[in-house]
C-alpha cells in the first residue's frame, strides 16, 4: 500500500471514530474535526502528498460531519487572563491622590538590618519605611536631611514640600516634592530631561543641606505612625521649572569622583570618597589581585589615604563588590599581562569574520544555512 493509501485510509478511520464518539455522547471532539479541516489546507502536513481533487473530496466529507455534529468551523477567539487589580486601600489613595504617582507593587521595610522586599500596599503601608517612585519614573523627589532645621526650606526661599516625614526621636526628616509631571528615567527616556531633573535635584540637596549618599528609593512612610507628617491641606505639585526658580543649576552640579591614580585619594572630600575607592581599587584588582584578602588589604591602605576615612565596613563592602566581579570576570589571565596579551594576539592572527556579504557566501556553496555555517567555523577555531 503506498504512502497515499495510508493517508486516505487514515482519515477515513478517523472521521469514523470522531462520528461514532458523537453517537454515543462519549466526548466532545469539535477541536479534532477543525484541526483535520485546517491540516488539509497547510503547506507542511503530509496531506500534501494528496492531489488537489482527492483533498477537496476528503474536506468536503469532513465539513459534511461538521455540518451533522452542529460544529462551527469558526475559530473560537482566545480569552485573555487579565490579572486581577486589587484596589488600593483608602488611606493610600487619600494621601498620595492619583494611584499612577506610586508603584504597584513597592519595595518597603520595617528594619533595614532584615533588608527589603517587594509587597502590595495592603502590607506596605503598615512599614516604617516604603518606596515612593514607580520603576523607570520619577514622580517624588526625595531628600534626606540628618539635622533638626525642618523650616530649612523657608530659608533657601524655596517652594513648599509637598509633604515632611519627620521622625520625632531625633528631629531628622524626609523633605518630598511632588512632580506634576513626570520625568521617564528608564532607557527610553530622553537624556535632556533627565540631566535637568538631575540638576535640580542637586541643587535643592544643596539648598536643604541634605545627604549626598541618599539614593531615594526608600523613604520614611507618611502613613506610619512612627513619623510625624507635615504636610498643606492640598498636596501641592510642581514642574521643573518652579523647583529650580531662584537657584543656581551649574554652582551645585557636583565635580567628578572618578579617581584615576591611588595618589589622588588624598585630595578626595567627603561625598565623592566611595565612588573614589571603587575606582582606585578596582584597576588595581583588575591586574594584580588573586583572592578576596588581597582586595580588601590593599582597599584599606587606600582609605587610609583619604583625609578623612571611611568606616570599616564601607571599605569591606565595596572590597567584597569588586572581588566577586573578578572571580567571575577574570578567571583567566588578566589584563595589561603577558600572558593576556600573547592570547589575544593569537586570537588576532586568526582573522575577523570573513567578508560574506555581497558576493562571498560560503554556506550557498556547501549547501548549508548560514547559522550552521558560522557555528562549524566557531568550531574549528576552538580545536
Amino acid at each position: 500500500m503506498s504512502n497515499y493509501d495510508d493517508i486516505i485510509k487514515t482519515l477515513a478511520e478517523r472521521r469514523g471514530k470522531i462520528s461514532a464518539r458523537f453517537d454515543a455522547g462519549l466526548g466532545n471532539s469539535e477541536q479534532a474535526i477543525r484541526q483535520t479541516i485546517q491540516a488539509l489546507d497547510h503547506p507542511a502536513s503530509r496531506y500534501v502528498d494528496c492531489s488537489e481533487e482527492e483533498r477537496n473530496r476528503v474536506r468536503q466529507e469532513w465539513q459534511e460531519l461538521a455540518a451533522e455534529q452542529g460544529v462551527s468551523l469558526a475559530t473560537p477567539p482566545q480569552r485573555k487572563r487579565m490579572r486581577k487589580v486589587r484596589p488600593l486601600p483608602d488611606a493610600v489613595v487619600e494621601f498620595f491622590g492619583d494611584s499612577n504617582r506610586i508603584p504597584y507593587r513597592p519595595r518597603a521595610t520595617d528594619d533595614y538590618k532584615h533588608g527589603t522586599r517587594l509587597c502590595s500596599w495592603h502590607v506596605a503601608y503598615r512599614l516604617r519605611s516604603v518606596q515612593l517612585n514607580p520603576p523607570g519614573m520619577t514622580h517624588w523627589l526625595v531628600f534626606d536631611c540628618d539635622h533638626q532645621n525642618v523650616e530649612r526650606w523657608r530659608l533657601a526661599d524655596l517652594p513648599e514640600p509637598s509633604f515632611i516625614t519627620l521622625n520625632p526621636l531625633n528631629g531628622h526628616h524626609h523633605v518630598v516634592y511632588l512632580l506634576s509631571s513626570p520625568v521617564c528615567t528608564s532607557i527610553h527616556g530622553r537624556y535632556k530631561p533627565i540631566a535637568y531633573l538631575r540638576a535640580v535635584r542637586e541643587a535643592l540637596r544643596a539648598a536643604l543641606d541634605a545627604d549626598e549618599n541618599y539614593t531615594g528609593l526608600l523613604t520614611k512612610n507618611p502613613l506610619h505612625l512612627a513619623w510625624l507628617v507635615v504636610k498643606p491641606a492640598i498636596m501641592p505639585a510642581y514642574t521643573l521649572e518652579e523647583l529650580a526658580a531662584g537657584l543656581d543649576l551649574e554652582r551645585t552640579q557636583k565635580p567628578r569622583s572618578k579617581c584615576n591614580d591611588v595618589s589622588d585619594l588624598g585630595h578626595i572630600e567627603k561625598g565623592r570618597r566611595n565612588r573614589a575607592l571603587f575606582d582606585a581599587v578596582r584597576q588595581w584588582a583588575y591586574v594584580n589581585a588573586n583572592d578576596g584578602d588581597d582586595i580588601a588589604s590593599f582597599a584599606h591602605q587606600c582609605n587610609e589615604l583619604f583625609p578623612d576615612p571611611l568606616s570599616h565596613n564601607e571599605v569591606e563592602t565595596t572590597a567584597k563588590s569588586i572581588a566577586r566581579f573578578c572571580s567571575l570576570h577574570f578567571s583567566g589571565p588578566r589584563p595589561h599581562t603577558a600572558e593576556f596579551r600573547a592570547r589575544q594576539a593569537d586570537r588576532g592572527r586568526l582573522g575577523g569574520r570573513p567578508l560574506t556579504t555581497g558576493t562571498t557566501r560560503p554556506w550557498e556553496t556547501e549547501g548549508i544555512s548560514r547559522a550552521t555555517w558560522y557555528r562549524r567555523q566557531g568550531k574549528d577555531r576552538s580545536v
